[in-house]
């Protein structure tokens, strides 16, 4: 009776063991890391110091607050007398002096190179502390020459690959970081990358990075002032601020600062400023300082790269006198091994490892252009992301027939144009900066994948995603986009204004 019943038990401990473990299985990483993961972000992302590698050193990017609260007392009393006596040129001045105290280290020399010691932080990993299933952030300097950081890049890879008994890595690599790869794979082969995602990058160029090269950088492109801009400026921080847990209170604000004409007058003021001084401005902060990084010139789409170069080399730069033939030279070096090739060098990686590539999309441009309205990430243009997808404006639904398989759900986005339709990946509703467990257990998924997998290989991962922002989960896309009514606005506002006045009172 005993032996029976104790039978009875393990039988039924089992079969709970069994039918829980499927269900546990879907919320675990679908993966094994079967070699090391080496992660690298993109233009900006890495801290920079007066001193490389030495962290105790001042930071010279991103600004500290101390800098960002001296620039505004320094420019609130030529504000104060600009509104009186209007005198564009004469602030320009002074807010460029300003900023380039902010921004003071930063600048690269006449060749775009590094001349003051400064840089990030890369610390290597002890050797006994690199593991097969090891993962490993590469980080480097994004203002100097991609090529140089490529370099960088060998010399890392092949440490991990002595120090972890590993022939090769897989590479996930994030916006600029996608050119810096690119340049990898241009100088040192395939053969010690098993996989490598390109992660949201701009190897197909940055619409923003065009606006600072052509001299363009009027919020919504609004050269008239006609309120473009406002538009422009609302549909970005909409979109920056969506899922945020307090996303409805920050709407809400928005609102009000639109309606109170706030929005308008801080766009005209900037445009104004762009109209009456862009040449003070350009000559003494913006191109001194992004024109002379290596970094912003290979990511110019190939649309806007000769009228750039002739914007700031035969416009900006040419009454200075100098000699400019360095940066020159590396921007040419570029153009012959990257940009003239790039689909063929891009289809020589695909034979040469595993390949994928992940878009995301849903959002407006950064607003200091006059095509805000593309459909991006909140940074990169979608089209570019996906090497070639077409696409329609972010806000514009149902353009593509959507009964065919390789168009979004909401009909925003045609994947058949891709340079690899296959193996490229769309995520609606999560923006170019932000990163989540769910995706990157999805990026190491597709990595760690057994030969390439392509958009049909995992069910849980089809070619259309959509991030859901209540869960932090991805999904397959159904596209649709919630339509909340008047009330549901209502609750929700003040749920989250109770939750941020309890978070508050709790620190």
């Amino acid at each position: 009776m005993k032996k029976r019943l104790v039978k009875s038990v393990i039988a039924v401990v089992l079969a709970a063991v069994l039918a829980v473990v499927p269900v546990l299985s879907g919320f675990a990483a679908s993966y094994t890391a079967t070699c090391p993961v080496i992660d690298m972000r993109g233009f900006m992302n890495a801290k920079i110091y007066a001193v490389e590698n030495d962290d105790t050193s001042e930071q010279l990017w991103p600004p500290t607050t101390d800098k960002i609260l001296e620039l505004v007392k320094n420019i609130i009393g030529p504000l104060a007398k600009l509104s009186i006596d209007r005198n564009w040129d004469k602030f320009a001045d002074v807010f460029a002096e300003e900023a380039n105290k902010v921004f003071d280290g930063l600048f690269l020399d006449e060749s775009g190179e590094v001349t003051n010691g400064s840089g990030p932080c890369m610390i290597y990993p002890e050797k006994n502390e690199v593991k097969r299933d090891g993962e490993y952030t590469f980080t480097f300097d994004w203002r100097i020459d991609p090529f140089e950081a490529a370099k960088k890049l060998n010399d890392f890879i092949n440490y991990i690959i002595e120090n972890s008994g590993c022939d090769q890595v897989v590479l996930d690599c994030h916006s600029y970081a996608g050119i810096v790869t690119t340049c990898y794979f241009e100088q040192f082969g395939c053969d010690a990358i098993r996989s490598v995602c390109y992660n949201s990058t701009a190897v197909y160029g940055a619409g923003f990075a065009s606006e600072i090269i052509k001299g363009n950088l009027f919020i919504g492109g609004d050269t008239d002032l006609s309120g473009m801009g406002a538009e422009s400026l609302v549909a970005y921080l909409l979109g920056t601020f969506s899922g945020n847990q307090y996303s409805e209170i920050i709407d809400v604000v928005i609102e009000m600062l639109q309606k109170a004409g706030l929005v308008d007058f801080i766009s005209n003021f900037v445009n104004k400023l762009m109209l009456e001084s862009s040449d003070e401005l350009y000559a003494k902060t913006v191109v001194p300082l992004f024109g002379l990084w290596p970094a912003i010139w290979s990511m110019i789409p190939d649309k806007d790269f000769d009228e750039g170069f002739d914007f700031i080399f035969n416009d900006v730069l040419a009454e200075t006198g100098k000699d400019y033939s360095g940066i020159i030279e590396k921007i040419d070096h570029y153009n012959e091994s990257i940009r003239s090739k790039r689909e063929d060098l891009l289809n020589e990686i695909n034979d040469g490892c595993n390949l994928y590539v992940i878009a995301r999309y849903g959002y407006s441009s950064i607003p200091l252009s006059s095509t805000w309205e593309t459909m991006t990430d909140g940074v990169l243009d979608t089209e570019s992301a996906s090497f070639g997808a077409t696409c329609s404006e972010y806000n514009i639904f149902h353009i593509f027939d959507e009964s065919n398989e390789l168009v979004s759900p909401n009909g925003q986005v045609d994947a058949s144009t891709c340079l690899f339709p296959e193996q490229t990946w769309f995520i609606r509703s999560v923006g170019h900066t932000k990163q989540y467990d769910s995706i990157y257990d999805f990026v190491n998924t597709l990595m760690f994948h057994d030969g390439q997998a392509t958009v049909d290989t995992f069910p849980e991962y089809p070619r259309f995603l959509h991030f859901n922002s209540a869960t932090l989960e991805l999904e397959p896309d159904d596209g649709v986009v919630p339509n909340l009514s008047f009330f549901d606005r209502f609750k929700l506002f003040f749920e989250q204004l109770f939750n941020l006045i309890f978070s508050v009172f709790k620190k």
